[in-house]
């Protein structure tokens, strides 16, 4: 039939210009065109297949049946809706077929379309397909002799709304998508959708679908069936959504793999109620053919959703490995409510992985997230991934749980997250579970490569590891983990690991963060146990009423090494807890034996461990360890705590371990060439306690070990628990041992000890030796409650032996007094070449000694060494000048062999100063001094000052600090030793120079290798006294005075003011080039008795950073100022700002002016009380200034009226002066020889418009009422009366030019000045020449007045413009005569003011 085409409805718009057409709401269609159901979409997808062969249009049933049967039709399109009724059931399909439906339905009805196995393909398009029973629409047909498998390809097929049948049961032959929009949406139950052994989505395609809890997918049925593949991939997208019922089913079952790649999507959520049985969303096969697993790569995403108690994905795996991996930056998201998300039943390799920048999302509520049992389970996270883990659930199970069933060396259970990816785990609610708990042969945790884990949980642990040989890496990477919650009583904490030989490293500048709340950060539970914090990496943990890491069972390990390393630590303890610490390392069980501890800490790494109500480090194995070297560093503070039987909580703690026997303790304790600092906050308990025999601490190599202990605050004498002890060694009762050491050799090797309210030492009843030798430094302080009792103490053998020590200090700080020892009578104490100083019971221990000797052997022995036994020196080291008691009179011993002579202080003089003070010294050991004592150092000092003189001020010697003697006090502070002073008689100036040149020891001799010091710097003289004080014109003023004005001779200095002591705003003050000021007072309400100070503060700077200790409260960061009071400092007084004050006097201002009202005298301001009666002409001040201005030949023109006025409120007078160069001058007479320019006009201007050209100003005044208005001409008067008649000429200039007060100058402006006539004796005259001239920056055009040679002899008047009343209003501005001034464009806006110069020559030109 011919066609005939009609455009309907179309509407055409046009614009030639831009060529542009737009067609709008146009459809074309054919005649006699059947109408199609749906909209055609033709294939866009690529078939394996070519059909090459006939092509042949049905309309019914039978017509697709005889088509189907045709082999020679290979292409079959359909023209309307078709039913396939039971009569018309076409042949089993065995060649290459595609059915077109052009969007028609296909709709069967009593039989299924069979498809043979074979390598053909059958494809169905742009169709929907129904069938009316529940079995398959399209099935295989009886397998082979061969069995290769066919294809089905669909593209653009949906599923009838009438359909109650699957769609396929292909067996194992392939369903392929190959492109458009495929639905699958039906609420009718049916057995499933699909079985098949692979379905594959590829060219875009879309598949959706919507069906009630029914499978979806699942592995097809028959003899060679087996577990099938998902493929989805060329930016296919495939979306599953089932619907809850009391029964479900998983929508995907008996899969082997599932694959999407290539930016392609699959979505699958399930339904479900909470009370169901455990289903997953995807069931893998249990026995598939090969490894399975879940796959997603190449930018690619899978979604996975199941709720209530459905499983997100199982994993049988029983013979093949498995796995669950998103590579190539693709996503895989998974959500559960009570089910896991991943669950492995007995799997063999199994691997969750993400790689290459992708990204898994876990989350579920129920016990457990990814459950996985399997003979090498691991989790890899790697190449800038990251796996999140959200866990929100009320049960006990872990969020991650791997449990490996391998028993070789090669099956590892493990997590590895390496190459800057991330692991991110969230556990919220619970009880017993952790984040992550790995049990295994060998359970692995490694964190590498510039990657971050972090863990957080409210369970008892974040990481739990279990197994042999547990391994735990942070490398290169940051590990952070945080205990959120307690739930149920149940104790969160950290990382636990449980086996032999757990070992955690952190490495390579690695960084891990752990906070706990009440178990461990780090449980280490098994022999061998090793925690290494190493290569620069910094670790920290804290938790609140537990140990922060506990390293459990024989032979535990602590390192921490290497430049940059830190390992901080802390606890929080609330109650006393015997055994409890920030850091345990031993067996917990005290009745067990356990060796072989060891701490390390080298290479300059530090720790830092904190503790509250409990020690800060407790080592429980006897034969332990403690090494600190090569640079390290370890702080360890305490709270509190307190010391009582069995519970002796010292900030370190050395335990019992096993049952009292001589093998307990034999701790090695050695501080080599490293620092430890001990500080307690209080408390009774020591601050180290070390248990049975054999202990040994030994600072050696420049070493420092220091302990701080200020005790309970109530002096103790020891011997217990509870005895405030720097040092406490104790024992078990009744066995003996070998005896504890206490040992501190070798140059730059220090130990302090200070006891506060104990012995500094206590060796309770054991023997022990004291060691102070080869230039070590032993400093000791404690104070005990006894006079009797020592600082160093035991009940049984001291040895104590001083061998050339560089300096040993032991003192009881006990009032009035204490022993330095307890021992008995068979201790020995020897000192070798050794100074000895002594202080008496009852005397200051900080002031200079009682008893001083150098270079000295002695020995003392007995009880408490009561005893002087062997000296080198008898003659003047014997028991008359020490006493018959030998120590036991003493509080203090010292012996220095420091020697040499140390300048450490020279104070920065001022100028306020005429005094020179220093500081001289000795040292203490290598890195410390103590002021000298008494004439010990003296020194020399130079003066060079500012003007050339030099002073030399020799032997200066220190002054010592005791109670008959006390120290020197500079300028009132508290006296102290080693300071001498200088008076050189005179103040010192900015630019003179203070020198140290000298110091030396006034006797003795040096010690070997060492030389006299002087560390202070040349010091110059700070500026510190003030600026002299503000001048005022009137220390009082008015309350309703508007500003005040000040003068300054130095005009940098900034003006600050007070009232009454409350600073003022004088941001806005600025001085002038003279000096003065004026503070405005308009934005104040003053009343009577307020008072205004003003201060003057210069630029001198900061005396404090300049050096000057205690400067005035005058000096800050910008300079000094004057004090507000009268201020003494060192040797001289600032006088005090002025002080104005207000009152409610009346102000009498008083203004002098001449007829044009300028001011021609400075302005008077008097107060007067209110109502009284000034008299005018009586005030000094008033008549003085009139008497100045008449010498000044000014004529007093008008006086105030009346002159006694009566101040009842404030009030203002004027006195109106005509002056000089008035016209009025004329009516005096010239004198003899007078040769001058007797009067010349002042030019106003009031306005000038930018631009413009405006005339001077005229002014009218009036001299007395009675002689009516008089006006004024301008001009300029010059009389000669020399009688030479030589003839002159009179020049004009601009000498200082027109500008602003700020200093903008006008520029570019022309003055022109004319002449009308000139007048001598009242009339006109030729005698004297007026020229009109131009005046500009640059001078005049011409002479302004002039007369000839024998001519211009008497008085002549130049008359510029005559007087007129237009010349007195604004309006007459803008005439064109008179003297005029030109404005350029482009002026600045202002006023100026100008000064022109009038010169007078007596040459006629």
């Amino acid at each position: 039939m011919k066609k005939k085409y009609h455009i309907l409805g179309v509407f055409l718009v046009g614009i030639a210009m831009i060529g542009y057409f737009h067609l709008n709401n146009t459809s074309i269609k054919a005649e006699n065109e059947p109408e199609q159901q749906t909209q055609v979409h033709r294939s866009t997808g690529t078939s394996r297949a070519t059909f090459e062969g006939e092509t042949r249009k049905v309309s019914t049933g039978e017509e697709m049946r005889d088509a189907v049967n045709n082999d020679n039709v290979s292409q079959i399109e359909m023209l309307n809706n078709i039913t396939m009724g039971f009569t018309v059931k076409p042949k089993v399909i065995s060649r290459d077929l595609v059915i077109r439906g052009n969007g028609f339905t296909l709709q069967m009805t009593g039989h299924t379309w069979e498809i043979r196995y074979g390598n053909h393909t059958f494809r169905l398009e742009n169709m929907k397909v129904g069938y009316n029973l529940d079995s398959a629409m399209f099935e295989y047909a009886a397998y082979p002799s061969s069995l290769a498998k066919s294809y089905m390809e669909m593209e653009n097929v949906s599923e009838a709304a009438s359909n109650k049948g699957v769609i396929t049961n292909l067996g194992s032959s392939h369903v392929v998508f190959t492109g458009g929009k495929n639905e699958f949406k039906s609420t009718r139950a049916k057995p499933y959708l699909f079985a098949q052994t692979s379905m594959t989505l590829k060219g875009g395609a879309e598949v959706y679908i919507e069906q009630p809890d029914i499978t979806i997918i699942k592995k097809g049925t028959g003899t060679y069936a087996t577990s099938y593949d998902l493929n989805i991939t060329e930016n296919s997208k495939m979306i599953i959504n089932t619907k809850q019922s009391a029964t479900p089913k998983s929508p995907l079952t008996g899969l082997r793999y599932i694959n999407v790649k290539t930016n392609s999507s699959l979505e699958v959520n399930a339904l479900a109620s909470d009370t169901s049985t455990s289903v997953p969303v995807v069931d893998f096969d249990t026995n598939p053919i090969d490894y399975s697993g879940l796959y997603v790569s190449g930018d690619s995403e899978i979604s996975i959703s199941g709720t209530g108690s459905r499983i997100g994905i199982n994993l049988p795996g029983e013979t093949y490995g498995t796995a669950v991996s998103a590579t190539n930056k693709s996503k895989l998201n998974m959500k559960t409510k009570l089910g896991s998300n991943v669950v492995v039943g007995n799997g063999k390799d199994t691997t969750i992985q993400a790689t290459g920048g992708s990204q898994i999302e876990f989350e579920g509520t129920g016990e457990k997230v990814i459950d996985v049992t399997a003979v090498s389970p691991q989790i890899n996270v790697t190449q800038n991934s990251r796996i999140n883990v959200q866990h929100n659930t009320n049960t006990a199970g872990s969020s991650i749980n791997l449990s490996g069933k391998g028993t070789l060396s090669t099956h590892k259970t493990a997590i590895n997250v390496t190459d800057s990816s991330e692991l991110n785990m969230q556990r919220n609610g619970g009880g017993a579970g952790s984040n992550i708990y790995l049990e295994g042969t060998l359970p692995t945790m490694n964190v590498k490569t510039g990657s971050k884990t972090t863990l957080k949980n409210s369970g008892i642990s974040s990481l739990w590891m279990k197994g042999s040989n547990t391994q735990f890496t942070v490398s290169e990477s940051e590990f952070n983990q945080e205990s959120t919650s307690q739930t149920g009583g149940m104790a969160a904490g950290g990382i636990y690991m449980v086996g032999n030989a757990p070992n955690m490293m952190v490495e390579k500048n690695s960084s891990v963060k752990l906070n706990g709340l009440t178990s461990p950060t780090i449980q280490m539970d098994g022999t061998g146990a090793k925690l290494s914090v190493i290569g620069g990496s910094k670790m920290s943990s804290k938790v609140g009423d537990t140990d922060s890491i506990r390293l459990l069972g024989n032979q535990p390990q602590l390192t921490v090494s290497g430049v940059g390393t830190s390992f901080v630590s802390e606890s929080n303890r609330q109650r006393f807890v015997d055994g409890a610490g920030t850091i345990y390392l031993g067996n917990p069980d005290a009745e067990k034996l356990s060796t072989g501890a060891a701490i390390t800490v080298e290479d300059q790494a530090e720790v830092n461990l904190i503790s509250n109500l409990s020690s800060a480090m407790i080592m429980q194995s006897s034969y332990g360890v403690f090494n600190l070297s090569s640079g390290a560093k370890i702080n360890l503070m305490s709270g509190p705590t307190d010391g009582y039987v069995n519970n002796a909580n010292a900030t370190l703690r050395f335990m019992r371990s096993g049952y009292g026997s001589s093998q307990n303790g034999h701790y090695l304790f050695n501080i080599d060439n490293a620092e430890m600092n001990i500080e307690k906050s209080g408390g009774s308990a020591a601050g180290v306690r070390l248990f049975g025999h054999g202990n040994q601490v030994n600072v050696k190599n420049n070493g420092k070990f220091t302990i701080n202990n200020p005790g309970k605050g109530t002096p103790n004498d020891g011997g217990t628990a509870e005895g405030n002890q720097g040092v406490h060694y104790t024992k078990a009762t009744d066995v003996s041992g070998d005896r504890n050491e206490f040992n501190v050799t070798g140059q730059g090797s220090e130990v302090r000890i200070a006891a506060n309210s104990g012995p500094a030492i206590d060796m309770h009843d054991q023997p022990g030796l004291i060691t102070a030798s080869d230039g070590g430094y032993f400093e000791a302080r404690g104070k005990t409650a006894s006079t009797n009792t020592g600082i160093f103490r035991t009940s049984d053998r001291l040895e104590v032996v001083f061998d050339k020590p560089l300096f040993m200090d032991f003192t009881n700080t006990r009032g009035n007094g204490g022993n330095i020892f307890t021992v008995n009578s068979s201790s020995t104490l020897k000192a070798t070449k050794s100074d000895l100083s002594l202080w008496k019971k009852g005397t200051g221990v900080e002031q200079d000694p009682d008893l001083n000797f150098i270079d000295l052997n002695y020995a003392f022995k007995g009880s408490n060494f009561d005893t002087l036994g062997a000296t080198n020196r008898p003659g003047d080291f014997n028991t008359n000048t020490i006493g018959t008691q030998g120590l036991t009179n003493y509080t203090r011993l010292s012996s220095n062999n420091a020697r040499w002579a140390v300048a450490d202080v020279l104070r920065v003089p001022t100028t306020a100063d005429k005094k020179i003070h220093g500081r001289l010294s000795v040292p203490v050991g290598l890195n410390r001094t103590r002021p000298a004592w008494d004439n010990e150092v003296e020194a020399t000092v130079e003066v060079q000052r500012a003007n050339g003189e030099k002073e030399v001020y020799e032997k200066v010697k220190s002054v010592g600090d005791s109670k008959a003697k006390p120290g020197i006090s500079i300028y009132g502070e508290k006296p102290q030793g080693g300071l001498f002073e200088i008076d050189t008689g005179k103040y010192f100036e900015v630019g003179d120079k203070v020198t140290i040149t000298k110091v030396n020891l006034t006797s003795g001799e040096l010690t070997p290798g060492f030389d006299n010091q002087i560390l202070t710097k040349t010091v110059e003289p700070f500026q510190i006294i003030p600026p002299k004080p503000i001048t005022v014109e009137s220390n009082a003023i008015n309350n309703q005075a508007t500003s005040i004005k000040g003068h300054v001779e130095d005009q940098t200095v900034e003006i600050t003011a007070t009232l009454n002591g409350q600073p003022l705003d004088t941001s806005n003050v600025v001085v002038d080039d003279m000096g003065n000021f004026e503070l405005s007072l308009e934005a104040m309400t003053l009343k009577k008795e307020d008072e205004i100070q003003l201060f003057a503060r210069d630029h001198e700077g900061s005396a404090l950073k300049a050096g000057v200790v205690n400067p005035p409260t005058t000096n800050n960061d910008t300079g000094n100022s004057n004090p507000s009071k009268k201020l003494n400092f060192h040797d001289t007084s600032f006088e005090a700002a002025p002080t104005i004050n207000v009152s409610e006097l009346m102000p009498l201002s008083i203004l002098f002016q001449d007829e044009n009202g300028r001011a021609i005298h400075k302005s008077l301001t008097m107060f007067k009380t209110p109502n009284e009666s000034v008299d005018l002409t009586k005030e000094e001040q008033i008549t003085s200034a009139i008497q100045t201005l008449k010498k000044q030949e000014y004529t007093l023109l008008k006086k105030p009226k009346p002159e006694v006025i009566i101040m009842n409120e404030g009030k203002t007078v004027v006195y109106q002066f005509m002056g000089p160069t008035e016209e009025l001058i004329s009516d005096k007479e010239p004198q003899t020889d007078e040769f001058t320019i007797r009067a010349v006009s002042d030019f106003k201007f009031p306005n000038a418009p930018i631009g413009t050209t405006r005339a001077t100003k005229l002014d009218k005044v009036t001299p007395e009422p009675s002689e009516g208005a008089k006006g004024y001409s301008s001009g300029i008067e010059v009389v000669d009366m020399s009688g030479g008649g030589k003839g002159w000429s009179v020049s004009v200039a601009m000498t200082t030019p027109l500008q602003t007060t700020e200093g903008k100058e006008l520029k570019g402006w022309e003055l022109y000045i004319p002449s009308e006539k000139v007048k001598s004796g009242g009339v006109e005259t030729q005698e004297a020449i007026g020229h009109a001239v131009t005046v500009t920056k640059e001078g005049a055009t011409g002479s302004v007045f002039s007369a000839a040679e024998g001519k211009g002899k008497g008085r002549f008047t130049n008359l510029f413009e005559s007087y007129t009343e237009e010349a007195t209003t604004e309006e007459g501005l803008t005439r064109k005569k008179g003297v005029q001034l030109t404005i350029p464009n482009g002026a600045y806006k202002g006023a100026y003011q100008g000064k022109l110069t009038w010169t007078l020559q007596n040459v006629p030109n």
